[in-house]
């Protein structure tokens, strides 16, 4: 994983991974477990800050989709940093 670009990045198997400029890496699993008829999704935590138990995932098989509410979920994480800083002032 050291030679990845800034941007989306496929990895070996299928995943997705997003690498942001502060070196952070986003990533979109593909799995095939617990899926029906065998068929692959896209799993993405839509609730990064909830324990375990409550999770939420949102599941595709459109690669543009997961990469689209991937993005929305990255921005989220960050508007949440942003808005603590700015209340430090």
């Amino acid at each position: 994983m050291k030679d990845l670009n800034l941007g989306w990045n496929e990895l070996k198997g299928g995943s997705y991974v997003l690498l942001l400029p502060n070196n952070k890496k986003e990533i979109i699993p593909y799995a095939s477990h617990k899926s029906k008829n065998g068929h692959k999704y896209y799993n993405i935590l839509m609730t990064p800050d909830l324990p375990s138990w409550q999770c939420v995932y949102y599941k595709t098989k459109n690669i543009n989709k997961a990469k689209e509410v991937k993005i929305r979920v990255v921005k989220n994480k960050y508007k949440k940093v942003l808005e603590f800083i700015n209340n430090l002032d």
